[in-house]
């Protein structure tokens, strides 16, 4: 069998074997690694072309490991889990289909960190607390119409007056 296999292919092996018992890693994490350490092509095309047959790599099952992960810990926006994905290496037709089903909506997992991030801002205005809220969010990832919808209502909340305003 050994023969079988190109140059470099048992090196290659052992490495991907390392890499993937600290945590699942997409098959183009493996593959620039695995470049990384020199690793000739061909040698690094059969041990994914391996290790994706044994389900050892998976990109659709790692995209949305990662997606549920992300959402839950970080509290990612779609537009943040899209660029981490990609930057994975993993295909576009995955993500789309990862991010299209299956993942909490981004208003509800806005919802969840506006409401945790509100509590330490307590003390400021209202301007000053929907100017912060919608940096935050808007720097993980969440569309500027989530955004607005969830900070008008997380300031709102926070005013006891449960009004809207003109922050919509």
């Amino acid at each position: 069998m050994a023969g079988d296999q190109p140059d470099g292919y048992e090196d290659a092996r052992r490495i991907a074997l390392r890499r993937l018992a600290t945590r699942a890693r997409s098959t183009g994490e493996v593959g620039e690694y695995l470049r990384r350490e020199q690793v000739p092509e061909p040698a690094i095309q059969a041990v994914i072309d391996r290790f994706t047959a044994v389900g050892l790599l998976d990109d659709a099952a790692f995209a949305r490991s990662w997606v549920e992960e992300r959402q839950r810990a970080k509290s990612a926006g779609a537009s943040q889990l899209r660029r981490e994905l990609v930057a994975k290496g993993i295909d576009e037709a995955i993500i789309g289909e990862v991010l299209a089903g299956g993942t909490r909506p981004d208003d509800e997992v806005a919802l969840d960190l506006a409401r945790r991030r509100i509590r330490a801002m307590s003390g400021l205005d209202k301007a000053t607390q929907t100017r912060r809220l919608a940096g935050q969010l808007a720097r993980r990832g969440f569309a500027p119409s989530v955004v607005r919808r969830v900070v008008a209502r997380v300031v709102g909340e926070s005013s006891g007056d449960g009004s809207i305003g003109d922050h919509e």
